[in-house]
């Protein structure tokens, strides 16, 4: 989700199941995100639930433990949705223009 579109969004039905049980986990594709926020998301999205850490041990990844309190960590998160929110808007607008130039011209009276 942090990339606006959940995993697997052109699947229907039981395609969608299929890549969820038996697929790899997701993964962030954009380079617009840190090091350190794609790190974290990793161990977050591990399927095995032998491979992924506790919430408890999260809270000591460098994403987490790089800012001083708990505001710092919000900033950081604030500051990676703005960048993403950036890169949609980019990517609306570029549809958008797409979009209206394929689009039948139509006067009106």
């Amino acid at each position: 989700m942090a990339e606006y579109d959940p995993p697997h969004i052109k699947l229907h039905g039981t395609e969608i199941s299929e890549r969820i049980m038996n697929g790899p986990a997701p993964v962030i594709k954009l380079e617009i995100w840190s090091n350190r926020f794609q790190r974290f998301i990793y161990k977050c999205l591990q399927k095995d639930p032998a491979n992924r850490p506790f919430a408890k041990q999260l809270l000591f990844h460098r994403f987490i433990t790089y800012n001083r309190d708990e505001g710092e960590v919000q900033y950081s998160i604030a500051e990676h949705i703005k960048k993403g929110n950036v890169f949609l808007n980019k990517k609306m607008e570029k549809l958008h223009h797409m979009h209206a130039k394929s689009a039948p011209k139509y006067r009106c009276f």
